[in-house]
């Protein structure tokens, strides 16, 4: 049977595969790509139509493909203790050209299969059949693979294409470099970093930066361990932002748009119960109803077991929502709905008569809430319970 993979999983592998589509395809169209760390403020990226792609999580898949070890050595042999983050010296010896291959015959460019790999050969019964000679499981030949090779995509790129065969071996290469997302992530023409995660990420990213050749945008954000956060650090993190949109203004040639509305998501009870002090601070507010039920009801929406439990009409649901609607007016705000249930056609009217400003969805889901919307009379008494 089949392993059960949960909504939210597969909701996050779309997320994962859109970023490296959307990436790829922006290399290939002459745009700037660049790499950022998982801290650094993605709306600063955003802002300027930036597509990034994040080394940690390469790595973190590269060493799924089981093809960290030949990473690692590869950027020991550049120099790198191997002391320092198995994600840093995977991500290192990739920004320097370094690539798994698959092994294979350059005189007819056919892969060497490595005859340990793959899964036992099974018969029709499902039992494994047995090499006579060896008295070991035979492999299946269709789950070999090839050798693992390192190679270096700056002396593929250097190799001459002057005959047929020099273009054919070249092309050939090329392929042979693993297919899978994170062994083809485009090089970047810039890299973002936030130091607020460890003292290895700077290092790592300004190495990446010098190896490249290319600009290294730093945002400094200090450890905060108080409830309180003073206005002098405020202003600090604030001018590390200003610097940060400076550097990428020079860098795209694009200017920033300062008019551009900063909101905040509420998604826990406990910015529910703070909203009116939030909204002093935002010029609106996103509820993401996902989570928010989540919490509210405290339970794993990503644990298939407990789908039965995650009830987003639960009334404490409905009432954090209408708490954060008012909060959110009483500071003259608007505040939309995201998630599921801004497509959720049973509650539209409710979301209405609670004052929502904007209902967030997918395409599909459009035209029936808009049915909705405008046979709604909201200055009449409601027909159903809200």
């Amino acid at each position: 049977m089949a392993k059960q993979v949960s909504p939210g999983v597969l909701a996050l592998r779309k997320v994962v595969d859109d970023v490296y589509a959307d990436a790829r395809e922006a290399k290939k169209q002459g745009k700037l790509v660049g790499w950022s760390s998982s801290k650094f403020p993605c709306e600063l990226a955003e802002a300027f139509d930036l597509n990034v792609m994040y080394p940690e999580n390469q790595a973190a898949g590269i060493a799924a493909q089981r093809d960290g070890e030949i990473m690692c050595q590869a950027a020991e042999d550049l120099g790198f203790d191997n002391d320092i983050c198995g994600y840093a010296r995977i991500s290192l010896a990739y920004a320097a050209g370094k690539r798994a291959s698959r092994k294979f015959d350059p005189e007819t460019l056919e892969f060497i299969i490595d005859p340990n790999s793959g899964k036992p050969l099974k018969d029709e019964n499902g039992k494994v059949v047995i090499d006579p000679e060896t008295g070991k499981p035979k492999k299946d030949p269709k789950t070999q693979v090839p050798y693992t090779v390192l190679d270096d995509i700056h002396e593929i790129e250097a190799l001459p294409e002057t005959t047929e065969k020099e273009i054919a071996y070249k092309n050939f290469r090329r392929e042979a470099i693993k297919p899978y997302k994170q062994m083809r992530i485009p090089q970047p023409d810039f890299v973002l970093c936030c130091n607020n995660i460890c003292n290895c990420m700077t290092k790592w990213y300004e190495n990446i930066a010098r190896m490249c050749n290319i600009p290294l945008i730093m945002v400094d954000i200090p450890y905060n361990n108080t409830v309180e956060v003073s206005d002098s650090a405020v202003k600090y993190v604030r001018a590390q932002f200003d610097n940060a949109i400076h550097e990428l203004e020079k860098l795209t040639g694009k200017k920033f748009d300062e008019k551009m509305e900063v909101g905040t998501m509420i998604e826990t009870p406990a910015a529910v119960l703070i909203a009116d002090e939030l909204a002093e601070e935002c010029d609106f507010f996103s509820i993401g109803t996902n989570d928010l039920t989540q919490y509210t009801c405290a339970l794993d929406r990503q644990n298939a077991k407990l789908e039965p439990f995650f009830d987003p009409h639960h009334p404490a649901v409905l009432k954090a929502i209408k708490m954060t609607i008012d909060a959110g007016h009483r500071h003259n705000i608007w505040v939309g709905i995201c998630g599921e249930l801004g497509a959720d056609t049973a509650l539209t009217e409710t979301f209405l008569r609670m004052g929502v400003d904007e209902l967030s969805m997918n395409a599909k889901s459009i035209l029936p809430v808009r049915k909705i919307v405008r046979s709604l009379d909201l200055s009449k008494p409601s027909a159903k319970q809200v």
